[in-house]
């Protein structure tokens, strides 16, 4: 299916091609779910940069805002832990503020 093709194309070194057989193909939500799953266990691992690959793939394929907010959080998150600070501020400073969780909230003011 076309999900583990672009898993095989992310694990093989390349994340732009994989994204853009998601875009190209679409998706669906459970293949959103799919992909976030493995960022966030990626993320767990302490992969930061690869489960920021798979959340870049989910994002291109949400279909509600809180969906797209969540990933974006998750995504943040990433950045921080990478110590990519600024990048983690611009993704978070894109986001409503009343839709942000509290520990998204105390990763902001750490920035």
């Amino acid at each position: 299916d076309v999900l583990r093709v672009a898993q095989g194309l992310q694990a093989s070194g390349l994340p732009r091609s994989s994204s853009l057989l998601m875009e190209l193909v679409g998706t669906s939500s459970e293949d959103t779910n799919r992909l976030k799953e493995m960022g966030r266990s990626l993320q767990m691992q302490g992969e930061y940069r690869r489960a920021q690959e798979y959340y870049k793939m989910a994002l291109g394929t949400v279909k509600s805002v809180d969906e797209e907010n969540d990933l974006k959080e998750l995504l943040a998150q990433c950045f921080y832990k990478l110590r990519e600070n600024k990048q983690a501020f611009e993704v978070l400073r894109s986001l409503p503020l009343q839709s942000l969780s509290v520990s998204t909230i105390m990763l902001y003011g750490s920035l």
